[in-house]
């Protein structure tokens, strides 16, 4: 590794051999040679999945033998982001080559679809803005500085001009680091650039997820037992569709998210009888949020009752173990899946602000409601922590059995000793 006194980078010999000619610390050769070793010369632009070879023989080649870390001047400490952090802005204009699709299916699947597009429209963002800059004035001090402080004058000053709140800022802080650190599954070659090692950054992330705790918070209207009752019926009288109805009342009686739910396979759904006749349905979440959360599957198991006639005739219905419950394939089909849901919800009600995420609130609070404690709550939500749990008991406002016996306890803080007292 050879250190440039230019641009600040550490350069491998080999990066430096393949564009000998032009140094790619060089401003007007950015474009063509990233700051970055390519994994091939022709990999400037993007690189579908087809052109990487999944199952190709060379992963079965030695890897090279690594090489010693860089020795460093006195006073400097080596860090994840390294010398990275004195990137100049210039360079983010390979981000335009970003690509969603760019890593093998083994890869990318670990995040959501939606998640990996969200992060590469961020990463075009930004190169769009610094070919923005360069264009108006290539002369502009800021494209040669480091990218770090301009990244979050930037975000700043998009959040000023959409008049964001400070949850969306925090939650665009969020995503931005997320696509730096996944930056080589979306450019070929590029590093991995860990920005929460960077300390102004993380007081950025601080200061914004502070001002968040403080803001009133947009949550879904929770849904009563007969409401979703009203949309189970609404769903087979108006819309024919007995998978919406079914998929309502589970969703319903498990706590759990539409989107989870309409993963489901019949062999992940038991039902059964208690001894007073009623049936019980256990459902195990295999698929969804918490799992791809790193969460470990939980059951739920409730009985159905007036749930019970729009369930247990569809769910008999499916005869194959490993069939899906709701023929969602796609996230297409999943998306139209949980817009019926909404409809039946909001026509059947005649509130516009029901949806599907009602269901899940709306039930952890009755629970609350009916004396649960914090622990069985979070036994039936399947959440990891507290903190996840009270945003949907509205911050403590829905109160859970704790802080009912709390609320007695405190009397003693209010009433005033008796006078055979006060005179002892």
């Amino acid at each position: 590794m050879e250190l440039c006194r230019t641009c600040g980078m550490w350069w491998g010999r080999h990066a430096l051999r393949r564009v000998a000619d032009v140094h790619p610390c060089i401003p007007q050769a950015i474009g063509e040679h990233p700051p970055w070793p390519m994994p091939t010369k022709e990999a400037t632009g993007p690189v579908g999945v087809a052109e990487l070879g999944d199952d190709s023989d060379s992963d079965d080649e030695p890897l090279a033998p690594s090489q010693d870390p860089p020795d460093f001047r006195p006073g400097e400490q080596l860090t994840r982001l390294g010398s990275l952090a004195m990137t100049p802005l210039r360079s983010l204009k390979i981000l335009a080559s970003a690509d969603a699709d760019l890593a093998s299916a083994i890869v990318r699947k670990a995040l959501s679809y939606e998640t990996r597009q969200h992060h590469v429209r961020h990463l075009h963002k930004v190169a769009r803005q610094v070919r923005w800059m360069e264009s108006n004035n290539p002369d502009d001090k800021r494209l040669s500085q480091p990218l770090l402080p301009w990244l979050i004058h930037w975000l700043k000053g998009r959040g000023r001009r959409k008049k964001w709140k400070w949850s969306t800022q925090s939650a665009e802080m969020g995503s931005i680091q997320a696509a730096f650190r996944y930056l080589p599954t979306y450019v070929p070659g590029a590093p991995t650039w860990l920005l929460k090692d960077d300390v102004a950054w993380q007081l950025a992330c601080r200061t914004c997820r502070n001002r968040a705790r403080a803001e009133k918070t947009d949550q879904a209207l929770p849904a009563t037992v007969d409401q979703v009752h009203k949309a189970c019926k609404f769903a087979i009288d108006v819309l024919r569709r007995p998978d919406i109805a079914a998929l309502l009342g589970l969703t319903w009686i498990t706590y759990g998210r539409a989107s989870a739910l309409a993963q489901a396979k019949r062999e992940d759904i038991v039902l059964s009888k208690d001894p007073d006749g009623e049936t019980v349905a256990a459902i195990t979440m295999m698929r969804g949020k918490s799992n791809k959360l790193g969460q470990d599957p939980h059951t739920v198991t409730n009985p159905l009752g007036c749930f019970a006639p729009f369930v247990v005739e569809y769910l008999e219905n499916i005869t194959e173990p490993d069939q899906w419950i709701v023929f969602a394939p796609t996230r297409t089909e999943r998306k139209k899946l949980l817009g019926a849901m909404n409809d039946a919800l909001r026509n059947a009600n005649g509130i516009q602000e029901l949806e599907t995420r009602s269901l899940r609130r709306g039930s952890l609070q009755l629970m609350a409601k009916a004396g649960a404690t914090i622990e069985v709550l979070l036994v039936c939500s399947g959440h990891s922590s507290v903190r996840s749990l009270k945003r949907y008991l509205n911050f403590g406002r829905v109160m859970s059995a704790e802080q009912r016996k709390a609320g007695k306890m405190a009397g003693q803080l209010v009433t005033l000793p008796s006078p055979a007292l006060q005179s002892c």
